[in-house]
């Protein structure tokens, strides 16, 4: 004969074992997604060459060059060459930045350099969600180059380690 106390164990034991199955999927989730960290990867474009991490993929952008995307930044690459104007390869990478500055109205934006590469910041809304560019310029051997790492603004301060080390990264042949 089943008793009321019977089924109450019944049902705890069903309870429990489901309980174990959520945990078990849980940790195997966290565990799949802690072994499968993104690892450097080399992301080149017209002489350029940037390392990110294997998280970023290259994605069509309307506007920049090209762009390379994950799931917490956005990478947009401008190259432009110096045959665009004459003279323009004579300028110096900091008379490129104030261009840069005049040609977006930002005149007056403080221009900060990283190991002395100059950049600057400025925020944009995108579909209504502020975004911070952290925008960095270089001169290569044929082209100025202008890169933005893209982030939600409430990213960017715990992403600015990695911001660095990207835009240190980009080197040129």
């Amino acid at each position: 004969m089943l008793n009321i106390t019977d089924l109450g164990r019944g049902k705890m034991r069903k309870h429990r074992i489901v309980a174990l199955l959520f945990m078990l999927l849980t940790v195997a989730g966290c565990l799949s997604s802690c072994t499968s960290k993104s690892v450097p990867k080399a992301f080149e474009y017209e002489g350029m060459k940037i390392i990110l991490t294997s998280s970023f993929g290259e994605e069509e952008v309307e506007g920049p060059d090209k762009s390379f995307v994950s799931d917490k930044m956005a990478v947009f690459v401008i190259r432009e060459g110096f045959d665009l104007v004459e003279g323009f390869g004579d300028y110096d990478i900091d008379g490129y930045t104030q261009l840069c500055l005049e040609a977006n109205d930002m005149v007056g934006k403080e221009v900060k350099k990283l190991n002395g590469i100059p950049y600057f910041e400025f925020e944009s809304d995108v579909d209504g969600e502020p975004y911070t560019y952290v925008a960095f310029t270089y001169k290569g051997t044929d082209a100025f180059w202008l890169i933005q790492f893209v982030t939600a603004s409430g990213d960017t301060e715990k992403m600015r380690s990695e911001i660095e080390t990207y835009a240190s990264s980009v080197t040129f042949s």
